[in-house]
């Protein structure tokens, strides 16, 4: 498969990048868990860039560009749902920041504080609701993102999407999952990288020492598999694709999350610099979807189909 963008495609990353450049660092001096990125996602929204991936010159690959961009920096964005999961799985338009949640679910969600929208996907059904009508609380977090928690009785209002299927947007998830570890950890390895080389032990510069220099290289090729695992994913839409992009992401996630904040040592585990919004954004997003057992069930499922039980456990 060709993975190389199209001009198009390449035009679109260098735009989104432009718009990005002025959210790219941290202010100066500052010392927060997360940055509020809401006013990139409305220059995006106004831009017209969140509907990328309807236009069949971007295609999802487009929403995929603008979600591997965004992830990338230490302000917490939010265009996971707006970007490439509703544009792929519906042609409706929602207001976003979107929310995204499955059943069940007891824990925090992401972007849930500032979003308008929330999709609560179930094992039969995806409904919709606004998150104004809903009991929304912020919950507080060090994972580089805005969280909030919802009541369960509050979801009582909401639209059912009854021509969206709960496993397509499983499978859109998946991609975006592995799409952003992608992102967040090309940010973590490249600050790391530039950290070693003037960080000096026994009179030379960390980064010159072999060992490290291993450690490194691998973390760059599990972050460049993760990142063309996920463009596949995207390109092709395949349900095993995504599920094993996801699946490798989140292993690469772990080893990318730990080697880099070793290589910062202890100032790795301050926040006066800004490894912390990307090594807690990754492993955030370990959890985001599902584990990493259940990511490789499902894939085997798709991939060797037989009559077992793994469907309901992958769940």
């Amino acid at each position: 498969m060709d993975l190389e963008l199209s001009p198009d495609q390449q035009e679109l990353l260098a735009a989104v990048q432009r718009i990005a450049e002025a959210y790219a660092a941290a202010p100066a001096a500052d010392t927060s868990y997360y940055l509020d990125g809401t006013p990139l996602f409305a220059e995006l929204r106004e831009s017209g860039f969140l509907q990328a991936a309807t236009i069949p010159e971007y295609g999802a690959l487009g929403g995929a560009l603008i979600l591997e961009t965004t992830s990338a920096l230490p302000y917490s964005v939010g265009v996971t749902g707006s970007a490439l999961v509703l544009p792929m799985i519906t042609g409706e338009e929602f207001e976003g920041p979107v929310a995204l949640m499955k059943v069940g679910h007891q824990g925090p969600v992401r972007y849930l504080p500032y979003a308008r929208t929330l999709l609560v996907v179930g094992d039969e059904e995806v409904t919709v609701y606004d998150v104004a009508d809903i009991e929304a609380r912020p919950s507080r977090s060090i994972f580089a993102d805005s969280y909030g928690s919802v009541a369960p009785e509050s979801l009582k209002n909401g639209r059912k999407l009854g021509n969206v299927s709960p496993d397509d947007v499983l499978k859109w998830w998946s991609v975006a999952v592995a799409v952003e570890i992608g992102g967040a950890g090309d940010a973590a390895l490249n600050r790391t990288v530039d950290y070693v080389k003037i960080r000096r032990q026994f009179g030379r510069p960390i980064g010159s020492y072999q060992g490290l220099q291993h450690r490194l290289a691998e973390c760059r090729v599990m972050l460049d598999a993760t990142r063309m695992l996920a463009r596949s994913a995207a390109v092709t839409g395949d349900a095993a694709a995504a599920f094993l992009a996801a699946s490798y992401a989140q292993t690469a996630a772990a080893r990318v999350a730990y080697e880099t904040q070793q290589f910062h040592g202890a100032a790795g585990l301050t926040r006066e610099i800004e490894l912390h919004f990307f090594t807690y954004r990754l492993r955030s997003l370990q959890g985001e979807l599902t584990t990493l057992g259940a990511s490789s069930l499902h894939a085997s499922r798709l991939i060797w189909p037989g009559p077992d039980q793994l469907d309901t456990v992958a769940r």
